[in-house]
């Protein structure tokens, strides 16, 4: 009987498809079914709240008795790193807001792995109060990055680079800015990353002063770094050696990555975390392609890591950290044994 699609379930079904905005699995479908009456609650109450009691569910939370709404609430801020400012991004908001949390990939196997991402997220929103909505496109500058923070030094690793909450909030507001002018590209591709090179290098403190004088004092700062140590020893520190040539094997281009600024614009616009092994390229543990089609398009990060004297697939990943074909595997194989 309970196998049964009543219409009730088909449009519960439909609700949570429509804010999850990925492929509804057998075990989304089931728990619908399961707790239909608390997702009936939620559609009435406040139906913005699917979204969370899907991920819970999936997700395996555990929540204390009561009516579900005040349920998640209390389960949410019940985590020692959020406050009630939390649950009113959540409570105001919709699953736009989290899309960085609900598009992510599985990193591992770790256990109940989105839900921590939804309370880094939680965390940073809080550290950055701002008034409106972050975008999911400026979101996604965020996916697959680590989401550290230390509320008690009101700071945030970002991109690899440790910054204060203000700094980062001016590179979002920025973001947003060249979002809405149609240059976010442009913007990614030279001034994001000089600027987050140069943080993640330097690791510069910043006074009040500086942080408020905003997103044109960090790409002067960082521009004026980069050109005074061209001729420096912290330049070529900043490079390594690949090992390999470009090659083209088949249809497929295989080109090494060689330097920091490379790396950080490659893994802000594949969405991924590649950037956060520039310290092992550099001191020659790890290695990274990126393999392109015939069409000059990218279709995979392949990132090559030294095990007892070999070099072996440390892995290879599609856009956004997605599984890629097997013969993309073979690939990064072959490539794997060119190097040793």
């Amino acid at each position: 009987m309970n196998s049964i699609i009543t219409p009730e379930k088909l449009r519960l079904q439909h609700l949570v498809a429509e804010q999850w905005q990925r492929s509804l699995t057998s075990t989304i479908c089931s728990n619908i079914s399961k707790y239909q009456i608390q997702y009936s609650e939620i559609e009435n109450d406040n139906k913005n709240l699917i979204w969370l009691f899907t991920l819970m569910l999936q997700d395996e939370v555990e929540l204390p008795q009561g009516e579900v709404i005040s349920a998640m609430k209390q389960r949410l801020l019940d985590e020692d790193s959020l406050t009630p400012m939390a649950w009113r991004y959540i409570a105001n908001g919709t699953a736009q807001d989290f899309r960085v949390v609900i598009d992510a990939e599985e990193p591992s196997d770790a256990q109940n792995w989105r839900w921590k991402y939804l309370i880094y997220w939680l965390q940073i929103l809080s550290g950055l109060r701002l008034k409106s909505p972050i975008p999911a496109t400026i979101q996604y500058l965020f996916l697959h990055d680590s989401m550290i923070v230390m509320p008690e030094l009101d700071e945030v690793q970002f991109r690899g680079a440790w910054m204060s909450f203000g700094t980062l909030r001016h590179i979002i507001k920025e973001a947003i800015k060249q979002l809405d002018t149609g240059t976010l590209e442009r913007f990614i591709d030279n001034g994001l990353v000089e600027v987050i090179t140069w943080l993640s290098t330097i690791n510069p403190e910043l006074d009040n002063n500086q942080t408020k004088k905003g997103w044109k004092f960090l790409v002067r700062k960082s521009a004026e770094w980069k050109a005074d140590i061209v001729m420096k020893a912290t330049y070529q520190g900043l490079m390594w050696d690949s090992g390999l040539p470009k090659l083209h094997i088949d249809e497929w281009t295989v080109a090494p990555i060689t330097d920091a600024w490379s790396l950080h614009r490659l893994a802000i616009t594949q969405r991924h975390c590649g950037d956060s092994f520039i310290e092992g390229c550099i001191n020659g543990s790890e290695r990274i392609f990126v393999i392109s089609n015939s069409a000059g398009r990218i279709t995979a990060t392949l990132r090559l890591t030294h095990v007892d004297g070999n070099w072996a697939v440390g892995d290879i990943k599609g856009f956004a950290n997605s599984e890629v074909s097997a013969n993309l595997e073979k690939l990064g194989e072959a490539i794997a044994r060119k190097c040793n």
